[in-house]
């Protein structure tokens, strides 16, 4: 086909390449009123926050963040919220303690850099979406490093994040774990950071860091009849894919899934296989099983490459639409496809078909169950 007729194709492609979009979630509305089946679940959270500037030797000043908050999930709760695409509202509180670290070294920022000081308790609004979790609502974070006009056009560096987010590694069904991140919201400044982990347990009470395991009193029966074995406080991590697949999620700017998959996101092309199971052991030899669902979808080197193209304009043009928005990254990715590839195959590329090269399979973020004193798989 000629580069033309190519040409007049595009808006047709870009109506159907959905899967390389920007997820737009909806604004939050009216809060869920309690029903019966709401769970309470209750978090800390540790970590750090940086600055842009760089010591010559030693450690520069930084913050070090610790905080709680919890979530009231509406019916039918926390598992379903992490099994579905759709996205869960609901309100809770927060929050944090930010203690100012100066700096310990030759050529670092100047003392008074950093100011402690406390946000909340707050009230705030959730969102669980694609297994993420967003807290939002009024500034969550400041992070303030002044640096007293001695970093040439940037004298204060700041975060002033109004939104955490929440990436789950493990997930269970009383206890989620996993890594949480703050990012800059200032224009001026984009290399202040903030991040570390969290802990996420159903039920009310609030519960303890525990940045290393300790024993608890977990009992696992004894396979052999004998004295009942103590089991880590928190139990081990399940790796967050299985060794046989891709995430389905990868966390990426555009918000998209299954990358590399032949059509939008997760197409309905792909084919559901059989759960995928292992085991984690902590280090009093207490057992926890990993179970991921997984879909194998078609790919071909030209949905790669396309979904390639996608991902790179909503990291480096920060594009959140379609080319028939007026986003002109998106355009040229669908003009290189149709420019590229038979014209037939790209169609085709759009709704989930083939032709394709190679099959990937995806899997779920894990959940975990346990503790048992041996593997049920092998």
């Amino acid at each position: 086909m000629a580069l033309l007729n190519m040409r007049i194709l595009v808006p047709i492609l870009a109506a159907f390449f959905l899967g390389g979009c920007c997820c737009v979630l909806p604004t939050p509305g009216p809060q869920p009123t309690p029903v019966a089946g709401t769970e309470t679940w209750s978090g800390t959270f540790t970590g750090t926050t940086v600055g842009a500037y760089v010591c010559l030797d030693g450690t520069d000043s930084y913050y070090e963040d610790e905080g709680t908050f919890t979530l009231e999930i509406p019916a039918p709760g926390m598992a379903a919220a992490m099994n579905t695409y759709e996205v869960t509202e609901g309100s809770g509180t927060y929050s944090l303690s930010e203690s100012g670290i100066e700096a310990n070294g030759i050529g670092c920022a100047p003392p008074g850099s950093v100011t402690s000081g406390n946000i909340g308790p707050i009230s705030v609004h959730f969102r669980i979406v694609q297994h993420q979790i967003q807290l939002s609502d009024g500034v969550l974070l400041r992070g303030h490093f002044d640096y007293g006009g001695e970093v040439s056009g940037n004298p204060l560096d700041v975060v002033d994040a109004n939104e955490i987010l929440l990436n789950p590694t493990s997930i269970g069904s009383d206890l989620i774990t996993g890594e949480w991140r703050a990012d800059s919201a200032s224009t001026d400044n984009q290399a202040a950071f903030a991040g570390g982990t969290f802990i996420l347990r159903r039920g009310g009470a609030q519960p303890t860091p525990a940045p290393t395991p300790t024993e608890t009193a977990t009992p696992v029966p004894s396979p052999t009849g004998g004295p009942v074995t103590q089991c880590d406080d928190v139990p081990p991590p399940c790796p967050a894919v299985p060794p046989n697949a891709q995430p389905k999620n990868p966390g990426i700017a555009s918000g998209s899934l299954c990358r590399g998959a032949c059509g939008p996101d997760c197409p309905s092309s792909c084919v559901v296989q059989n759960d995928y199971h292992s085991c984690v052991t902590d280090s009093h030899g207490c057992v926890y099983l990993c179970s991921y669902r997984e879909i194998k979808c078609g790919s071909d080197e030209g949905c790669r490459t396309h979904d390639n193209c996608y991902d790179n304009c909503a990291e480096s043009e920060n594009e959140n639409g379609l080319c028939l928005t007026g986003n002109a990254c998106h355009c040229l990715c669908d003009i290189d496809c149709a420019d590229t590839y038979n014209s037939s195959a790209c169609l085709s590329w759009m709704v989930g078909g083939g032709p394709y090269d190679s099959q990937i399979t995806y899997a779920d973020m894990p959940t975990t169950s346990g503790p048992t004193s041996s593997c049920p798989v092998h």
